[in-house]
C-alpha cells in the first residue's frame, strides 16, 4: 500500500506538461483505469483533461489539437476521429428514388435518420467515397436484411488511392450462406475490410451484382463506418 501512495504521490507532483505526457501515451481504456487509482490521480486528470485528450488526439489521429467550439470537448472530438460514419444516402445508389429503391426514414438510423431500402431491382451498384488520415482502420456496412432477401455472392469493395496505402480482405464476397447467419430485420455490420492509410487519401467503397438476374428485394442500407484502430 505505501509503495502504490508514493507512485501516486510521484505522478500527482509530475510538472503538468509531464504529467499529459505521459497520460498521453495511454489509450482511452488505459486512461480510464488510471484514474480509478486514487483520487489524486483522479483530480490531476480532470484538471488537465483538455491537455491530455489533445495530447492522445496528436498521437493517435496526427492531427493537431486547435482551439475547439466551446460546446464540443477535446474527448468528444476524439470520439468522432476515431469513427467516420457516411450516410449511405450522401453517396450514389443506382436507381434510387424510383420503383427501385427508395429513402425511407427510421429512428434507430446511426447516421442522418434516412437509409436507402430496396424495393425490387435485379443487379445492385451503391457507392461512397470519403478521405481519411495516416493510421489503420477497420470498415463495415451497417445494413438490415429481410428473410425475402437473397442474390448471389455481392461483391464487397474497398480501394485506397493508389501509393497511399493497402487494403486487406477486398473485395469480400458476402454470401447467400454468410447472409443466412444475419438475423433478419435486425441491424447488423458487415466488416467488409481493414484499411492502412500511409498518407492522407482519398478511399472508396462499392457494392456490386450484376451477373444474377434475379430480382431482389428486402434490404436496407444505413451507412459505411471507418473505425481507426489503435
Amino acid at each position: 500500500m505505501a509503495e502504490d501512495a508514493a507512485a501516486h504521490n510521484f505522478l500527482t507532483e509530475l510538472a503538468p506538461e509531464l504529467f499529459v505526457l505521459l497520460c498521453g501515451w495511454l489509450n482511452p481504456d488505459d486512461l480510464e483505469e488510471l484514474s480509478r487509482t486514487s483520487l489524486s490521480v483522479r483530480t490531476r486528470m480532470s484538471q488537465l483533461r483538455d491537455p491530455i485528450w489533445c495530447s492522445l488526439i496528436e498521437r493517435v489521429c496526427g492531427v493537431e489539437c486547435l482551439e475547439a467550439d466551446d460546446s464540443v470537448s477535446r474527448r468528444e472530438l476524439f470520439s468522432k476521429l476515431m469513427l467516420t460514419t457516411l450516410p449511405i444516402l450522401t453517396g450514389w445508389v443506382c436507381h434510387l428514388g424510383d420503383q427501385y429503391w427508395v429513402r425511407r426514414r427510421v429512428a434507430n438510423s446511426v447516421s442522418s435518420g434516412e437509409v436507402a431500402y430496396l424495393r425490387s431491382v435485379c443487379w445492385l451498384q451503391v457507392e461512397h467515397a470519403t478521405t481519411l488520415l495516416p493510421g489503420r482502420y477497420e470498415v463495415s456496412w451497417r445494413m438490415m436484411l429481410e428473410t425475402r432477401f437473397s442474390a448471389d455472392a455481392i461483391a464487397m469493395l474497398t480501394d485506397v488511392e493508389e501509393g497511399c496505402g493497402s487494403c486487406d480482405d477486398s473485395p469480400l464476397q458476402w454470401t447467400q450462406e454468410m447472409r443466412q447467419q444475419t438475423p433478419p430485420n435486425e441491424w447488423f455490420e458487415l466488416k467488409v475490410a481493414e484499411v492502412r492509410v500511409t498518407s492522407k487519401a482519398a478511399v472508396r467503397f462499392r457494392m456490386h451484382l450484376f451477373s444474377d438476374a434475379s430480382w431482389k428485394s428486402g434490404l436496407t442500407i444505413d451507412c459505411i463506418r471507418c473505425r481507426r484502430l489503435l
